[in-house]
């Protein structure tokens, strides 16, 4: 049982948080029963059960997102996975029609992303795609639909979702460059696989830099210049994170090469959802 929680992968449920937090405090929502048992469906059912799903069929044996040395997979996992988005959906079903609906297309992307008659990971550009608008798109959706089933400033709605869908495309990649070999074993054609280490890079770095001008425009509409001065020095240093990473990186050192973005996921995560609480307590 407690493998099966493992391929859960909860902790990279927390770096996703703040793409349904944004999304939230765009939609100017109170904390309330509704938003706490809709982050619950989305963040432990949903991405925990897409989670346990991919591994099901993934069958890593080296590190994956959120786990160095995955378990043993075992075809309770499937069941165990089902179960999990069943439970979500139930829950999603409680919040409102468009949270349910934004719950449902999330849902079956993620069944023909893993499923091996589908396989749309296999793809390298279904793959981007789905995780684009499924983890960068839908979850901003869900989050600003968790608490407002209205979108009363469309141009906040799609430039907050703008940002989130570049972020996710820009990290997205990163987190495939220690995976390359066991992809090829699948034949498993990601993005990481397609265009190589270099060009990888190259395409994070422009996704992240996309990223910061939508949500400094963001900020700019919303004419908050402190928070304007804070993002943009934020992806700044991101950015040249990554540059320096990809003028360092050796696809030898595949545990390092996991440490590295791992610890860029989860500081640039708790530092975005820091950003984000700050501001839904008033404290920015």
């Amino acid at each position: 049982m407690k493998n099966l929680f493992l391929h859960l992968r909860l902790n990279m449920s927390l770096v996703l948080a703040p793409i349904f937090l944004w999304g939230f405090m765009l939609s100017q929502g109170d904390f309330s029963w509704n938003f706490l048992i809709a982050f619950i469906s989305f963040h432990i059912f949903l991405y925990g059960g897409s989670n346990a799903y991919n591994s099901y069929y993934d069958k890593d044996e080296g590190p994956i997102g959120g786990l160095k040395n995955p378990p043993k997979v075992t075809d309770s996992l499937l069941y165990f996975s089902l179960i999990c988005k069943f439970i979500g959906l139930v829950l999603a079903y409680c919040i409102n029609f468009k949270f349910f609906i934004v719950y449902i297309v999330f849902f079956v992307l993620s069944i023909v992303y893993s499923y091996k008659s589908t396989r749309w990971k296999s793809n390298t550009f279904l793959s981007i795609l789905t995780v684009g608008l499924g983890q960068g798109g839908l979850a901003f959706a869900a989050g600003w639909f968790s608490v407002n089933e209205n979108i009363n400033d469309y141009i906040l709605f799609f430039l907050g979702m703008f940002t989130t869908v570049f972020m996710s495309l820009g990290v997205y990649p990163l987190t495939q460059l220690y995976q390359i070999e066991e992809d090829k074993k699948r034949n498993d054609i990601t993005f990481a696989v397609y265009w190589g280490i270099k060009k990888s890079f190259m395409f994070s770095i422009l996704c992240i830099l996309i990223s910061a001008i939508s949500m400094l425009s963001v900020i700019y509409i919303r004419k908050s210049y402190i928070d304007f001065a804070i993002i943009f020095v934020f992806y700044i240093i991101f950015i040249i994170q990554l540059y320096v990473w990809s003028k360092k990186y050796n696809e030898k050192d595949i545990m390092i090469n996991y440490d590295k973005i791992m610890k860029l996921n989860y500081t640039n995560g708790l530092g975005f959802s820091a950003y984000i609480f700050l501001h839904l307590f008033n404290i920015l």
